[in-house]
Protein backbone atom coordinates (compact mmCIF):
# COMPACT_ATOMS: atom_id res chain seq x y z
CA UNK A 1 0.00 0.00 0.00
CA UNK A 2 2.64 2.31 0.19
CA UNK A 3 3.56 5.19 -1.93
CA UNK A 4 5.16 3.60 -5.87
CA UNK A 5 4.08 0.43 -5.03
CA UNK A 6 4.06 -1.43 -8.33
CA UNK A 7 2.74 -4.56 -8.10
CA UNK A 8 4.25 -7.98 -9.65
CA UNK A 9 2.81 -10.64 -8.54
CA UNK A 10 -1.04 -11.01 -7.91
CA UNK A 11 -2.64 -14.04 -5.90
CA UNK A 12 -6.74 -14.83 -6.39
CA UNK A 13 -7.82 -14.84 -2.79
CA UNK A 14 -11.60 -14.84 -3.74
CA UNK A 15 -12.05 -18.21 -2.00
CA UNK A 16 -10.55 -17.32 1.14
CA UNK A 17 -12.06 -14.01 1.47
CA UNK A 18 -14.10 -15.07 3.80
CA UNK A 19 -12.08 -16.23 6.45
CA UNK A 20 -10.37 -13.20 5.88
CA UNK A 21 -12.93 -11.14 6.75
CA UNK A 22 -13.96 -13.42 9.63
CA UNK A 23 -10.13 -13.00 11.03
CA UNK A 24 -10.31 -9.07 10.86
CA UNK A 25 -13.63 -9.63 12.64
CA UNK A 26 -11.71 -11.34 15.77
CA UNK A 27 -10.14 -8.29 17.37
CA UNK A 28 -13.00 -7.01 18.25
CA UNK A 29 -11.49 -4.49 20.35
CA UNK A 30 -9.81 -2.66 17.46
CA UNK A 31 -12.87 -1.66 16.10
CA UNK A 32 -12.94 -4.20 13.10
CA UNK A 33 -14.99 -3.15 10.89
CA UNK A 34 -13.78 -0.13 9.28
CA UNK A 35 -10.68 -2.76 8.64
CA UNK A 36 -13.14 -5.30 6.59
CA UNK A 37 -13.95 -2.00 4.37
CA UNK A 38 -10.50 -1.15 3.74
CA UNK A 39 -9.53 -4.62 2.78
CA UNK A 40 -12.66 -5.41 0.43
CA UNK A 41 -11.57 -2.58 -1.44
CA UNK A 42 -7.88 -2.72 -1.50
CA UNK A 43 -8.70 -6.92 -2.64
CA UNK A 44 -11.05 -5.14 -5.23
CA UNK A 45 -8.96 -2.66 -6.21
CA UNK A 46 -5.93 -5.29 -6.74
CA UNK A 47 -8.61 -7.81 -8.64
CA UNK A 48 -9.46 -5.03 -11.00
CA UNK A 49 -5.23 -4.24 -12.09
CA UNK A 50 -5.00 -7.60 -12.92
CA UNK A 51 -8.08 -7.69 -15.22
CA UNK A 52 -10.19 -9.93 -12.61
CA UNK A 53 -13.51 -8.18 -12.50
CA UNK A 54 -14.85 -10.44 -9.75
CA UNK A 55 -13.36 -11.18 -6.80
CA UNK A 56 -10.55 -10.28 -4.59
CA UNK A 57 -6.67 -10.41 -5.37
CA UNK A 58 -3.64 -9.93 -2.96
CA UNK A 59 -0.95 -8.07 -4.57
CA UNK A 60 2.80 -8.40 -3.97
CA UNK A 61 6.29 -7.37 -5.71
CA UNK A 62 9.34 -9.63 -5.77
CA UNK A 63 12.36 -7.54 -5.96
CA UNK A 64 15.72 -9.85 -4.92
CA UNK A 65 17.80 -8.15 -2.60
CA UNK A 66 20.88 -9.11 -3.90
CA UNK A 67 20.55 -9.66 -7.07
CA UNK A 68 22.24 -13.05 -8.34
CA UNK A 69 25.41 -12.67 -9.94
CA UNK A 70 26.63 -13.99 -13.58
CA UNK A 71 28.90 -16.43 -12.68
CA UNK A 72 29.79 -17.52 -16.09
CA UNK A 73 32.61 -14.67 -16.12
CA UNK A 74 33.95 -17.33 -12.96
CA UNK A 75 33.74 -20.42 -15.14
CA UNK A 76 36.78 -21.29 -17.09
CA UNK A 77 36.26 -21.29 -20.66
CA UNK A 78 34.60 -24.35 -22.72
CA UNK A 79 36.99 -27.13 -23.97
CA UNK A 80 37.67 -26.42 -27.19
CA UNK A 81 35.38 -28.74 -29.93
CA UNK A 82 36.73 -31.36 -31.84
CA UNK A 83 36.08 -33.05 -34.81
CA UNK A 84 34.75 -37.28 -34.84
CA UNK A 85 36.85 -37.61 -37.40
CA UNK A 86 40.11 -36.64 -36.00
CA UNK A 87 39.06 -38.87 -32.87
CA UNK A 88 38.86 -41.71 -34.71
CA UNK A 89 35.39 -41.92 -34.35
CA UNK A 90 34.30 -41.87 -37.38
CA UNK A 91 35.86 -45.13 -38.42
CA UNK A 92 34.92 -47.03 -35.55
CA UNK A 93 33.10 -50.17 -35.81
CA UNK A 94 29.58 -50.35 -35.24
Amino acid sequence: MGNGFEPTIYVDATRYFDRKRAAIRCHASQRPERFVVACETWNRLRSLQCNAADGYAEAFRFDPVYPFADVRALMPPAPPVQSLLSTGLANAPK
